[in-house]
């Protein structure tokens, strides 16, 4: 499975006119938040596969239209060929501008709360063939706390990115669900 991730700056090379043959292969296109409308409905004209997106800090404008042809799985779960994606865009709140998707630690642990919630119940979004299976949240949690024990290591312990006391209570202000 080739997944194809996208984010910010458009790519010089899929505007250009190769673009079918550059996407050619590509399974699944994840936009990451921050890409124009225009440029993720003209990659909707040379692939088949589908384009899942997130809301960016600067994707004010997706407000009043959102990108034809792509789907947005922003604070969702959307299950493809049994691969469950969990949306989550946007970013911390560093202006008061309303028109931008930026949150305070306290929304955004919220969204956390909710999308947690929906990966381990049932309002999931799954395209037709697809699978939702039972997922442990205890043991998602220490799969992450293992990618950041990596992190840490792999960068001398040196990425300050690292060391948020707010990440280290998130499995605290996880609901407790029963059965877990």
């Amino acid at each position: 499975m080739k997944i194809l991730a996208i984010s910010d700056v458009p790519s010089k090379a899929l505007w250009d006119y190769g673009t079918r043959e550059h996407l050619e292969g590509i399974d699944l296109i994840l936009s990451c938040g921050d890409l124009p409308q225009k440029y993720l409905e003209y990659l909707t004209n040379f692939t088949a596969a589908p384009i899942l997106y997130v809301h960016g800090n600067h994707d004010g404008s997706y407000r009043e239209n959102e990108p034809g042809g792509c789907i947005c799985v922003d604070d969702s779960v959307y299950v493809w060929k049994g691969l469950r994606i969990m949306g989550l865009g946007g970013s911390i709140r560093y202006n008061n501008r309303e028109d931008s998707f930026q949150y305070t630690e306290r929304e955004m642990r919220r969204r956390v709360r909710k999308l947690w919630r929906k990966a381990h119940h049932v309002g999931v979004i799954a395209i037709a063939g697809s699978r939702t299976r039972k997922y442990s949240v205890e043991s998602m949690m220490e799969q992450i706390k293992q990618i950041y024990a990596e992190r840490a290591v792999n960068s001398g312990f040196e990425d300050e990115s690292l060391y948020n006391d707010e990440l280290l209570k998130l499995y605290l202000c996880l609901p407790m669900i029963p059965g877990n």
